[in-house]
């Protein structure tokens, strides 16, 4: 019979003792566990996570039953090893037989068959130290996989559906507050946030993480759409503000236009088409403000039709008119001096008494200086005089 060395059984004892321990702080570890102990006394399991839970926590409690078999054991096997330098040789082989045969009592899980009629309320097996390591082994992988995964759901996954809804309702009160139109997406994925918050408590196992970026790049969509909708609204008012302002500023223009042709008229004739392009923009702008004011009353949730540049073209037009007619009088006064220089040229010449520029200077002069002046015909009769007076100076020549 081959003898069996004490260092070897010592060494294996102690191999045991530090695997205990191992595994006694990896259960209580998992025993302290804020997920585990959420799951063991939730009451709203369902689904998958349910079934999962019921089999992970047979298996927890075979855990400890496993570990306490292996303390009994290594207890066992301490006290028989006692405190002898050198035990006989049939403690030693009595110590291999413990460390190495099956001796441990687990419990026997219902995948392993129906219990027989003769085991008790708990079927049982018995295993070597190794054969209980590996179930115990396998056993814990599940239970801890289980834990860790619903950690994760209930941990960043909910944190993240969190901040999804908190989105989502922030961005539905902010419609509101808009008085906008909230598209249905929004309303939809409201929904589905809040049946997967659900899911995450209920059934974390039925919550696939790998979704949750899918819902977060819609939400951020939506934060897009309506910071354009209300950027776009605020253009819109700007834009009819801006129309407001450029009306106001054509109708108090075209006022002065008015007040200017009066006060010219006496001294320029004013034409028909004048006082008809002035009742047409005074129209027109009137037009415009309507329009301005109902699109206002909407508060920008329609498109303005470039009002504003609209606007801004009839205070130009305005402004244009009122240029014309200042050049009108101005015209009246430069053909007076002109009408002075072709006269001075004529006497130069020897052409001051000449009855035919006589005539042509005295109908010119009369045009000018009438009040008021009709500008095209004293225009007319200028020309007249010049050309005779530019006749008249190639005949001296």
């Amino acid at each position: 019979m081959t003898r069996i060395d004490v260092d070897l059984i010592d060494r294996r004892i102690e191999e045991l003792r530090t695997v205990v321990d191992r595994t006694t702080a990896n259960l209580v570890e998992l025993e302290s566990d804020m997920t585990r102990q959420l799951l063991e006394t939730s009451t709203a399991l369902s689904g998958a996570t349910a079934a999962a839970w019921s089999d992970a926590s047979r298996r927890h409690a075979d855990l400890w039953r496993g570990q306490f078999a292996l303390e009994n054991l290594l207890a066992k096997i301490s006290e028989e090893r006692g405190s002898k330098r050198s035990p006989a040789q049939a403690v030693l082989v009595r110590l291999d037989e413990l460390l190495e045969k099956p001796c441990i009592e687990l419990p026997r899980s219902v995948r392993d068959g129906r219990p027989s009629l003769t085991e008790g309320p708990v079927p049982t097996i018995v295993v070597s130290v190794e054969d209980a390591l590996a179930h115990m082994s396998a056993d814990y992988d599940i239970v801890a996989g289980l834990v860790a995964t619903v950690a994760t759901v209930w941990g960043e996954s909910t944190e993240r559906l969190h901040g999804c809804a908190a989105r989502v309702a922030e961005l539905e009160t902010r419609v509101q507050e808009q008085r906008m139109r909230a598209p249905r997406e929004l309303q939809s994925i409201g929904r589905r946030v809040a049946e997967l918050g659900a899911t995450s408590r209920r059934d974390p196992l039925a919550l696939d993480p790998d979704t949750l970026p899918g819902f977060e790049s819609h939400v951020a969509r939506l934060e897009a759409w309506f910071d354009d909708a209300v950027r776009e609204r605020q253009e819109r008012m700007a834009d009819l503000a801006a129309a407001d302002a450029h009306i106001g500023a054509a109708a108090t223009a075209l006022e002065a236009v008015r007040e200017q042709l009066d006060r010219s008229g006496e001294r320029v004739v004013v034409r028909p088409e004048t006082w008809a392009a002035v009742e047409q923009l005074s129209e027109d702008l009137e037009a415009f403000q309507r329009d301005v004011e109902a699109r206002q009353q909407l508060g920008g949730d329609h498109g303005t039709g470039g009002l504003g540049r609209r606007a801004e073209s009839l205070r130009d037009e305005v402004a244009r008119l009122a240029v014309t007619e200042r050049g009108r009088l101005e015209r009246r006064d430069e053909l007076r001096g002109l009408l002075g220089a072709y006269l001075a040229k004529a006497q130069a010449i020897g052409l001051a008494e000449n009855a035919e520029l006589d005539g042509l200077h005295a109908a010119a002069q009369d045009a000018l200086y009438a009040a008021p002046c009709d500008l095209e015909d004293a225009e007319e009769r200028c020309a007249c005089f010049q050309q005779a007076v530019r006749a008249g100076a190639v005949e001296a020549s």
